[in-house]
């Protein structure tokens, strides 16, 4: 409580400070301002908060009371949260709140600098709990330092850890940590492919080509799936931590790049994500890493059709009620069908199937154009009939050869499927691949499929220069067999 000439002295009530709120996986800066206004004492959220934000008034007060602090008298509390169009979730709003209040009336001193953001829980007593998110704070500068609780855990950002309220005056400074990180591969099996599947998946790991495999049932398209996660390149750090992120909201954790394979009857929700407030999807659960849909034509269409848009972006935008969320969802797409409902079909054969023609063609209709041309990659698959095998660990050195190539010698981290178009252009430019790009009908996106599996097939020869005969390879997968699909019962 404080007298009229008291709060003369402390001056105008109004303190700012940082905290951090809840936008999709992550945490956001929010600025917090404090005011005391007449009327009856209590603390009164402006600025859109949600239900557990409003709730933290009782723990503040009981707080601040336990703790040997004083309320106004007279005065009523106002805490504008900013930017105030934006609906607010937090778990640790507690401490910033109760601190700006103490700081402005003066009863702790000295409050931090511009550069400390303040984010913890408050209990009855006023202890200072770490919330559970504050690992998931990815944004980071090297010249902010985070208040919050006592933590046994290390960040890889600078933190003030204080016990209780008392010590707001007093924290204890503690370094980041500058781990290296470890990941673990998953094992290779000791498993063998035919030559020309083993090109297909060197392909499909070292650039990360969206791949459709499609074949009758038993011809190893799921294995092969399977094997090409573990051949992949390492992890991007900042990927990899959003990943992690998004399987501990989910109850998990990574230690590789994730590979996620829904049931063929997952919903439209659970695919890309919803509820309120937002959760994650599989395809975000997905991201960083590998999507498998096995049995591609057996989900529901809008299902498939929901990948469309973060294929193409790299994430989801969902929107529930008065909340909009922008989700990570990069992920490479490697799917497996049969080819009509019996699974015997195989191209270039006499059909030997129970099914009418006009059920079989019904089948493959259940894959929409727009979706089939987001795939890079069409592989047909066929029964194994003996011939030469290569072992999956020589297919991995070769993928890793052709990603350090593409790192040490070209320059460029991101997988050649990432690359953007203008870049591609380039590349058909600077090694006069004009004239020998096929004159046929194609779409954009299939173009640029086209030059960066060739991209890709020199990699894998440690080639600086693309060539026509590269182009040619690239054809069979990125043209020939999409037109073999088209006219399989013509």
């Amino acid at each position: 409580m404080f007298s009229r000439k008291a709060q003369a002295l402390l001056g105008p009530f109004c303190m700012k400070v940082q905290s951090y709120i809840k936008q999709g996986i992550e945490l956001v800066p929010v600025e917090i301002e404090v005011s005391l206004m007449p009327g009856v004492p209590n603390i009164h959220f402006l600025g859109q908060p949600d239900a557990l934000i409003k709730e933290s008034v009782l723990r503040i007060k009981s707080a601040l009371k336990n703790q040997g602090y004083s309320m106004p008298q007279g005065q009523q509390v106002v805490v504008n949260l900013r930017p105030a169009q934006l609906k607010k979730q937090s778990q640790g709003l507690d401490l910033a709140v109760a601190a700006a209040y103490l700081w402005e009336t003066g009863q702790v001193p000295n409050p931090p600098g511009q550069d400390v953001k303040l984010y913890g829980e408050l209990d009855l007593q006023g202890a200072v709990i770490v919330p559970d998110d504050l690992k998931s704070l990815l944004r980071y500068s090297k010249h902010t330092s985070v208040m919050t609780g006592l933590s046994h855990e290390s960040f890889e950002f600078e933190t003030r850890q204080i016990g209780y309220l008392n010590e707001l005056d007093s924290p204890t400074d503690v370094k980041p940590n500058q781990r290296v990180r470890h990941y673990t591969r998953p094992s290779r099996q000791n498993l063998k492919f035919p030559v020309e599947l083993s090109k297909s998946m060197a392909v499909v790991a070292a650039g990360e080509h969206p791949c459709l495999f499609a074949g009758p049932a038993g011809s190893g398209k799921t294995t092969c799936i399977e094997a090409i996660h573990s051949l992949l390149d390492h992890p991007q750090d900042r990927e990899f931590e959003q990943a992690r992120q998004i399987h501990r909201i989910l109850g998990g954790d990574l230690e590789w790049r994730p590979c996620i394979q829904p049931h063929h009857s997952v919903s439209e929700v659970a695919m890309v994500g919803g509820g309120y407030p937002v959760r994650p999807g599989i395809i975000s659960k997905a991201h960083g890493g590998v999507l498998v849909l096995d049995e591609l034509l057996e989900f529901n269409s809008q299902v498939k059709e929901s990948l469309r848009e973060p294929i193409q972006k790299g994430y989801v935008t969902v929107a529930r009620r008065d909340q909009v969320v922008k989700l990570p969802a990069r992920f490479l797409l490697l799917a497996t069908s049969n080819l009509c409902p019996c699974g015997d079909l195989v191209p270039d054969k006499m059909p030997n199937c129970r099914y009418s023609l006009i059920r079989c063609r019904s089948y493959l209709e259940k894959l929409s154009g727009p979706l089939l041309d987001r795939f890079h990659m069409l592989e047909m698959t066929e029964p194994y009939s003996g011939g030469e095998e290569v072992g999956v660990e020589a297919i991995f050195q070769k993928v890793q050869s052709a990603i350090t190539f593409r790192k040490q010698y070209r320059q460029q981290m991101l997988p050649n499927a990432l690359i953007a178009d203008d870049i591609v252009e380039a590349w058909v430019k600077k090694y006069d691949l004009e004239s020998v790009m096929p004159e046929l009908r194609m779409s954009r996106r299939r173009r640029m499929a086209l030059v960066k599996i060739a991209r890709t097939l020199a990699d894998l020869e440690a080639r600086e220069a693309m060539s026509p005969q590269h182009i040619d390879q690239a054809m069979q997968w990125t043209f020939l067999n999409f037109k073999k699909l088209a006219t399989i019962f013509n």
